[in-house]
């Protein structure tokens, strides 16, 4: 298959006049957009106006010439992503040149694909015929923020919007030394905003959904990845995320056995209790060797596990984030298959990205959704070893925040006040 992207399929309206808004019809109001597939009714002011647009047949006869000329060359599938060239085909027209954002056009079956924002899917959904199904939103996520803080702790910024799942943002301190306070390491407050209007909606708790959210993303990659006779769960740490692990983890596989090592016996005992199954053992070390399934929930700025302690054809999570080189082993990110949530993020250099990442060629890992969505490979035999590192996504947030938001409101729990 040829993959061709162009960015001047044509010839006609430039991107510095389809950019400038000055240039724009100025005998109508700026608020009217005129569609190149189809008349539209808008809003001018308090007034509905109907644009005068081509006719349907042209935008077929725009496409058909494409088509001709793509098989005419050999391409099989044309990635457009000038503005000008994208409303020539679809009668897309909104202000959104300066994010990532294309029409697909397959040289032999259906109608074209738009991949944009979802805040400006509304916009393809009005100004093209497209059917629904083939107008796709991707969700934005920038990069984490960190704002250093006392006693090498520091507050971090995670904001994301996605279509169906809402506006929101988590704000997340960690702060290593906590335990002496008696306070959880990581602490957080999500807030969630109409994506509409912006309007502020809730505030909420965030270290019980972080909590929760990230066990249940470890628990994904164990569904998929850990294998079917997975017998030994062990769990290093015994603070919040372990007690999260410890309650979701039985939840995918049927462990017959469950090891838990902490910094401290009493702490690895403690949370042994909470399940029949379970027993502490004295180190790390005695813990992960021969375990089917090691979960690490520390806040380890050094290693806590060895490859040489893994067996094969293990699955290990890790879901710690500390300076300076975090819990998970060089050696053993190298050498196994390694399964993250965003390459994007992951690799890219801390507060960001992982620690124990940094500096890898991200080609090497596999994006836990792609695994989902069949598009790469998960196990491969085995006796592979499968690594799951997780850093946290402002969708995984997102996704959990809603779910609690939509309960309370169902339940009627929470307060309601004025800002």
């Amino acid at each position: 298959m040829r993959v061709v992207r162009t960015r001047r399929l044509r010839t006609g309206r430039s991107p510095a006049r389809r950019m400038d808004r000055s240039q724009r019809g100025r005998d109508r109001p700026a608020s009217v957009r005129v569609s190149a597939a189809r008349p539209a009714t808008v809003l001018a002011g308090a007034k509905e106006v109907t644009v005068a647009a081509f006719p349907g047949e042209e935008y077929e006869q725009r496409l058909a010439r494409t088509r001709a000329r793509m098989a005419e060359v050999g391409v099989d599938v044309l990635l457009v992503t000038d503005p000008a060239n994208m409303n020539y085909l679809t009668g897309y027209d909104a202000w959104s040149f300066y994010v990532p954002q294309a029409v697909i056009v397959p040289l032999k079956a259906g109608a074209p694909l738009w991949v944009g924002r979802g805040m400006d899917a509304q916009s393809a959904i009005l100004t093209t015929t497209l059917p629904h199904e083939h107008i796709l939103s991707y969700v934005e996520v920038p990069a984490r923020t960190a704002a250093n803080a006392e006693n090498q702790g520091w507050l971090a910024s995670m904001p994301g919007y996605g279509e169906g799942l809402g506006l929101g943002v988590k704000l997340v301190t960690v702060f290593p030394h906590n335990d002496a306070a008696g306070l959880p390491s990581h602490q957080a407050l999500i807030a969630l905003f109409d994506p509409s209007t912006g309007s502020p909606v809730a505030v909420m708790d965030g270290t019980r959904i972080t909590a929760i959210r990230t066990a249940g993303g470890a628990a994904v990659s164990v569904r998929h990845l850990a294998r079917q006779d997975a017998g030994v769960l062990a769990i290093l740490g015994a603070g919040v995320q372990g007690h999260a692990h410890l309650e979701i983890m039985p939840r995918v596989r049927r462990f017959a056995e469950i090891r838990v090592a902490s910094r401290t016996m009493d702490s690895a005992r403690r949370l042994a209790t909470l399940d029949p199954r379970a027993h502490a053992v004295e180190s790390f070390e005695a813990a992960v060797r021969g375990a089917d399934v090691v979960a690490m929930c520390t806040h380890s700025g050094q290693p806590v596990i060895r490859q040489e302690w893994v067996a094969p054809g293990a699955h290990v999570t890790s879901i710690g984030f500390a300076a300076p080189s975090g819990e998970l082993d060089r050696g053993l990110a190298e050498a196994a298959h390694v399964f993250v949530e965003s390459r994007e993020a992951a690799f890219l250099p801390p507060p960001a990205g992982c620690f124990e990442l940094a500096g890898l060629d991200p080609s090497t890992a596999t994006e836990i959704g792609e695994m989902l969505l069949g598009m790469r490979p998960g196990r491969r035999s085995r006796d592979e070893i499968t690594v799951y590192k997780s850093m946290g996504h402002a969708v995984e947030d997102l996704a959990a925040a809603g779910l609690v938001y939509r309960e309370a409101v169902a339940k009627g729990a929470g307060s309601t006040i004025e800002i």
